[in-house]
Parts: C-alpha cells; structure tokens; sequence
C-alpha cells in the first residue's frame, strides 16, 4: 500500500499526488510549495541517501570500480560524485553541493547584471 508518492528534498517531507504540480515533458513532477523537483517514494525508498545544506544525495556501490558514487537528487542539474571510501564520497558530496550553490550565486549574479 502506499501512502505517499512523492518526496520533497527541499522541503523535508512526502507529498501526495494532489500535492504536487507537473511541468510538461518528461521532467516528472514539482513541488507546489517550492518548485522542487520530487522524488518518487519507492525509488526513494529503496535508496541510500544522505543530506547537506537542503540537498540530498544517492549513496550507491559501483562494483566494477569498488567505489562509492552517488547524484544529488531533486535538482534540474546532473551532479555526481564518488569516493572509495564512505568519508570520502560524504567529502565529494559536499563539495559538489557547494560548488553547485557557488555556480547558482555566480548564475543569479549573471542575471542581475543584465537587468
């Protein structure tokens, strides 16, 4: 049975599927609250995660390499990263995240300058 479908990373909590909002394509859905993208529960669920600053991120074993490698989840960018040990995949982690925080004010600056 399933309760919820949906889970907001930024926000911190499951939505139900009237509480959401789609977007056209296949981006899949958002967040009415705050336009983040959402995580459907059962691949949620089934995966490994880990949070910093709002974001949160995939914890997964990639065999061939025997490393830990993960994405951070519910954002339109693709952010990777890796580590072979859990200490430094949470390092990698975090560093993406700041750095994609330091990509986002250097993007908003961008804007505001043209305006």
């Amino acid at each position: 049975m399933r309760i919820t479908d949906f889970y907001c990373p930024h926000c911190n909590k499951y939505k139900k599927r009237f509480q959401v909002k789609t977007r056209a394509g296949t981006e899949g859905f958002y967040c009415k609250r705050c336009g983040c993208k959402l995580i459907e529960t059962e691949k949620f669920l089934n995966t490994l995660i880990m949070g910093y600053k709002g974001y949160v991120g995939s914890i997964e074993l990639s065999k061939g390499d025997s490393l830990f490698c993960g994405k951070v989840l519910g954002i339109p960018a693709l952010i990777s990263y890796e580590g072979k040990t859990v200490a430094a995949l949470v390092e990698d982690f975090h560093n993406a995240v700041d750095d994609y925080l330091a990509w986002e004010m250097d993007e908003k600056e961008k804007t505001d300058e043209k305006t």
